[in-house]
C-alpha cells in the first residue's frame, strides 16, 4: 500500500536541507563584526571609566594638598597669635619668668612689662626708676627745708605740664627701660650678650671686678675705680657695644639712615653757605644745639668750678641710702640758691643738707685737650655739659657721677676759648654712628609695648 503525499525530487530536497555558502559567510561576517564592535565599545567604556577615575583621583590628590597647606597656614597663624596673646599677657600681669645666673642655676624673676615678647623685669625697672630720680628731683624741686621727701611730694601736680613727680618719674623709668632692652636685644641678637637681660650685665660686671681685682693684685695698672658699680658699668657696656654693633649691623639696616644723615648734611652746609658770615666760634655752637657732634680732641676750652658732694668714699662699695639723699639735697640746695642770684663762694663754702654734715669739695678746674679725653669716658655727662654752647657765668645741673660716688654741681668762671674745630658730619664714621643712633631710635619708636601699670605704682616711691 502506498502512502500519500507530494513527491519531491531529489535535487529539490537537496537544495532545501543546504544553505547556499555564500549567505552563510556573509552571516558569520556580521556576526564577527558586530562582536568586535562591542569588544570595542566595552574597552574603550572601561578606558573611559579608567581615566575618569584617575582624573578625579588627581583633582582629589591637588585638593588635598591645597587644603592641608591651607590648614597648616590657618594653625601657624592661630599658633602665632596665640603666642603672641601670650606674650601680651605675660607683659601685662606681674608674671613669674626665669632667667639663668652665673652659675647656670634657674631663678625666678617677676616681670612688670615686656619690649616685642622680652620681659622687662622688676630690677631692670627699679634700676631705670634709680638712673632718672636724680633728674626728676631737679625738674620737680622740693619746698620741705627737712629734704625728706613723702607722699605728698611725688603725688602732688607741680610745674608747668602739672604732672606729679610720681607719674614724671614712672614715663622716664619706662622710657629708659624700653630704650636698654632695645640695645640689650640688639646685643643679644649678634652675639655680644648671652641674654638681652639686667641679670647677664651683672653677671659681666662680677667678672670685671674680679678682672680689676686680679691686676691690682699683681701690681697691674687699671683704668678708672678699683670696683665698678652697676649703675656706672652699664652705661659704659651699652656704649662699647654700640660701637660693635654699628659694624654688625647689616649696611641694608642702616642705609636709609645714612641717607637721611647725608641729607640733613647737605642741607645744613646749604643754609650755611646762603646765610651771613658767622663770629668765630658761634658755627660749632649752631652745630651743636641742632644736634651735632663735634670729633673728640676739637673741643673748646672752658673755665669752671665745681662743688663735689660725695655720698660715699672712693674705698666703699657703695653708699648707703641716707648718704645719698643727704648729699643730692645738698647739691640741689646750692644749685637752686645760684639760679637764684646766690654767691658762689659763700654758698659752696656752707654745711650741707641734715644728714650730710660736711661741706662740698670745691676745686677749679679747665676742659682741655687733656681732661677732655678722660672725661669722655670717666664723666661723661659733665663732658656733654662743657662741651655744649656755654657762656661764663652758666650753672650746670646736679650731675650724678656713681662711678665716683658724688653728686657735682658747676659754674663757668669764663668764657670758653674756641680751637680749630672740625664738624662730625665732615666724617663718615661719624655720620654712621649718628645713623645708628638714628635706628636705635625708630626700633625704640616702634617697639610693641606692654607694660603692668599697677605693677609700675607699687615699685615707684
Amino acid at each position: 500500500m502506498k502512502r500519500k503525499g507530494r513527491t519531491v525530487s531529489p535535487g529539490t530536497a537537496s537544495q532545501s536541507k543546504t544553505p547556499k555558502p555564500e549567505k552563510s559567510q556573509r552571516n558569520t561576517q556580521q556576526n564577527k563584526t558586530q562582536l568586535r564592535n562591542t569588544t570595542d565599545h566595552k574597552a574603550s567604556v572601561r578606558k573611559s571609566r579608567s581615566l575618569m577615575l584617575v582624573a578625579v583621583a588627581a583633582v582629589a590628590i591637588v585638593l588635598g594638598v591645597l587644603l592641608s597647606g591651607w590648614l597648616a597656614s590657618r594653625g601657624s597663624e592661630a599658633s602665632s597669635e596665640r603666642a603672641r596673646t601670650t606674650a601680651d599677657k605675660t607683659a601685662g600681669e606681674t608674671a613669674n619668668e626665669t632667667a639663668s645666673d652665673a652659675a647656670g642655676e634657674t631663678v625666678a624673676v617677676e616681670a612688670v612689662g615686656s619690649v616685642n615678647g622680652m620681659p622687662i623685669t622688676q630690677d631692670e625697672y627699679a634700676y631705670a626708676v634709680a638712673q632718672n630720680r636724680a633728674a626728676i628731683l631737679t625738674r620737680y624741686p622740693s619746698q620741705e627745708q627737712s629734704g625728706v621727701l613723702d607722699a605728698d611730694y611725688w603725688h602732688t601736680p607741680a610745674g608747668p605740664s602739672d604732672m606729679t613727680p610720681a607719674a614724671a618719674l614712672r614715663e622716664a623709668a619706662v622710657q629708659s627701660a624700653v630704650r636698654l632692652k632695645i640695645q640689650l636685644g640688639l646685643a643679644s641678637q649678634y652675639g655680644l650678650l648671652q641674654t638681652p637681660t639686667l641679670a647677664e650685665l651683672e653677671r659681666l660686671l662680677e667678672q670685671e671686678n674680679a678682672r680689676r681685682a686680679a691686676a691690682l693684685d699683681k701690681g697691674k695698672p687699671i683704668y678708672g675705680p678699683t670696683k665698678l658699680e652697676l649703675e656706672h658699668f652699664v652705661p659704659y657696656l651699652v656704649s662699647r657695644q654700640r660701637t660693635q654693633l654699628i659694624d654688625l649691623v647689616p649696611e641694608g639696616e642702616l642705609a636709609p639712615y645714612e641717607r637721611e644723615q647725608e641729607q640733613q648734611e647737605q642741607q645744613e652746609q646749604q643754609e650755611q653757605h646762603e646765610g651771613q658770615a658767622q663770629p668765630e666760634g658761634q658755627a660749632q655752637q649752631n652745630a651743636q644745639s641742632a644736634g651735632q657732634t663735634v670729633i673728640a680732641g676739637t673741643e673748646p676750652e672752658v673755665p669752671f668750678v665745681e662743688a663735689v658732694y660725695r655720698y660715699r668714699d672712693s674705698e666703699a662699695a657703695a653708699g648707703t641710702a641716707e648718704q645719698r639723699e643727704a648729699a643730692l639735697k645738698a647739691a640741689e640746695r646750692v644749685y637752686e640758691q645760684l639760679g637764684e642770684g646766690g654767691d658762689w663762694h659763700a654758698l659752696t663754702a656752707s654745711r650741707g643738707a641734715a644728714g650730710h654734715e660736711a661741706g662740698p669739695d670745691v676745686a677749679a678746674r679747665t676742659l682741655d685737650e687733656l681732661t677732655a679725653r678722660q672725661w669722655f669716658k670717666s664723666r661723661p655727662e659733665l663732658y656733654a655739659y662743657l662741651n655744649g654752647p656755654r657762656a661764663e657765668g652758666d650753672i650746670g645741673g646736679v650731675f650724678d657721677e656713681p662711678a665716683l660716688g658724688q653728686y657735682t654741681v658747676v659754674m663757668i668762671t669764663g668764657p670758653p676759648r674756641q680751637r680749630a674745630q672740625v664738624p662730625a658730619a665732615a666724617d663718615p664714621q661719624a655720620r654712621q654712628a649718628r645713623a645708628y643712633d638714628a635706628y636705635v631710635d625708630a626700633l625704640v619708636g616702634e617697639a610693641k609695648v606692654q607694660m603692668d601699670e599697677e605693677a609700675l605704682e607699687r615699685l615707684l616711691p
